[in-house]
């Protein structure tokens, strides 16, 4: 990464104290697989005094993961078993992609039992890639085919982060050599609570030399109706209610105001403060080319379901030019349902049919003509 990329996840490693955890199990418990199991992880994570949110079998399916965190992940810690490819896994049968990596609502550690996920861990379609730029601090994922001997079982883990091991240690095989396996981030952070390791400092009171406020800048932006910088200045303060209240006043007083640089800035704030309705209207009058292959568009691709019942938000105008690499047929396949929810079969088989030249290869081609069947049924 570049340099404000590597300053962020030294400065995660160094100031946060994670608390709560998101497991999601992708394997059988059984055979080799059950050593793995996220129940039993999950069990050893409170007693570590984490809140924890675990979905394991039967609760643990692709379409679970689909619908799991609309508004965004809130999770310090995130750990996922399951199989399959660099941009995709596979659970029970069903696929989940690149695109399919929630937001994160806060920096996160993520560890993911799975071969070849961080193959390329500088292209967000794959599965590093999207959680790495996604916010995440810490990546701990294969590079190549391991084999499932080659990381250490989920509650294992666990137990180690409990007992105030730091990352790499907790993660790493205590003898052989290093195996295809990658860490991504500061190797010592401790995760345990309990961790003398793990004090965080204090912030200063003092504000540094000619650092500025985020509230005056809030304040001087507002003052000169300079909406850009007010949404970015409530952004890094953390105020995401507060630009949730700025956004809804702009739509009723001045939307003609809601441009594609402003909207930039007051996606995700109203995503994070609940306001789903006002974040898909905002996103309808982005520029697509700048923000296609950002968490911008992840975000509202991960809220469009919710707001399916909702014949006053502009869901397929916006999401139709923001399919997204590398599966973007996937996408338009999945934003034919949503067309077919809200305007019947006929529209959604339009649309599949003005988008046939995504299906370049016959398999895409074969998908493509199932999902047009399934609707003139």
């Amino acid at each position: 990464g570049d340099a404000p990329t590597a300053l962020y996840r030294a400065m995660c490693g160094m100031f946060l104290s994670p608390r709560d955890a998101w497991l999601f199990d992708g394997y059988p418990n059984d055979g080799a697989f059950a050593a793995f199991d996220m129940t039993a992880t999950a069990s050893t994570m409170r007693n570590a005094t984490y809140e924890v949110r675990v979905l394991d079998e039967p609760q643990s399916t692709a379409a679970d993961w689909r619908v799991a965190a609309p508004l965004g992940l809130d999770a310090d810690v995130v750990m996922v078993n399951t199989k399959g490819h660099p941009d995709r896994f596979s659970v029970f049968g069903d696929w989940v992609r690149s695109t399919d990596i929630p937001v994160l609502r806060t920096p996160a550690v993520v560890n993911f039992v799975h071969s070849w996920s961080a193959k390329s861990p500088a292209d967000r379609g794959t599965l590093a890639g999207r959680w790495l730029d996604h916010g995440a601090y810490a990546y701990f994922g294969s590079v190549q085919e391991p084999f499932l001997q080659a990381f250490i079982p989920t509650p294992n883990v666990a137990a180690r982060l409990a007992a105030s091991a730091s990352l790499a240690v907790s993660l790493r095989q205590p003898t052989g050599e290093v195996w295809r396996l990658n860490l991504i981030g500061d190797p010592l952070i401790t995760l345990s609570p309990k961790a003398a390791a793990g004090a965080r400092a204090k912030a200063p009171d003092d504000l540094l030399p000619n650092a500025r406020r985020v509230t005056t800048m809030v304040t001087t932006s507002l003052r000169t109706l300079d909406y850009v910088e007010s949404f970015r200045m409530l952004t890094i303060g953390g105020r995401d209610q507060d630009a949730a209240r700025l956004a809804a006043a702009l739509l009723r007083d001045q939307p003609e105001l809601v441009k594609a640089d402003v909207a930039k800035w007051a996606v995700m704030p109203l995503i994070r403060a609940g306001q789903a309705r006002e974040a898909m209207r905002f996103g309808a009058v982005l520029n697509a080319d700048e923000v296609r292959d950002t968490q911008i568009a992840d975000a509202l691709w991960a809220l469009a379901p919710t707001l399916t019942g909702a014949s006053d938000v502009p869901i397929e105008a916006t999401l139709k030019k923001m399919l997204r690499a590398p599966h973007e047929l996937d996408d338009a396949i999945a934003l034919a349902a949503i067309y077919r929810a809200r305007a019947g079969r006929e529209a959604a088989v339009a649309y599949l049919e003005s988008v046939s030249d995504l299906a370049e290869k016959n398999s895409d081609q074969n998908k493509l003509r199932d999902a047009i069947n399934l609707y003139r049924q």
